[in-house]
């Protein structure tokens, strides 16, 4: 890959530091409605698969934790560096 189009490629993805800064309000309300929503059908799905009384309206808690789970797990995914391989940029090896 040539440094032009590793530049450009590093460009399509978000580097760990500019992770919050894109962040937007609606973005986490749109997280937060859609997230719990999707946990509810998933549960409501699972209740009728295993056919089980469906939760009362206090139980809905889970949803939330759920979803403050799954963020703080892709939150820090995206902002550290333990995972990534760094991007090669020039001639290639093989």
């Amino acid at each position: 890959m040539s440094t032009a189009s590793g530049r450009q490629v590093e460009q399509l993805f978000i580097r760990p530091g500019k992770t919050l800064r894109t962040v937007t309000t609606f973005g986490i309300a749109a997280l937060a409605v859609f997230g719990l929503s999707f946990g509810a059908a998933v549960q409501t799905g699972y209740e009728k698969v295993w056919d089980l009384p469906p939760a009362r309206r206090w139980a809905r808690w889970r949803h939330v934790v759920w979803l403050g789970v799954l963020t703080g797990y892709l939150y820090v995914f995206a902002t550290t560096t333990l995972w990534r391989e760094p991007l090669e940029v020039g001639p290639s090896r093989r």
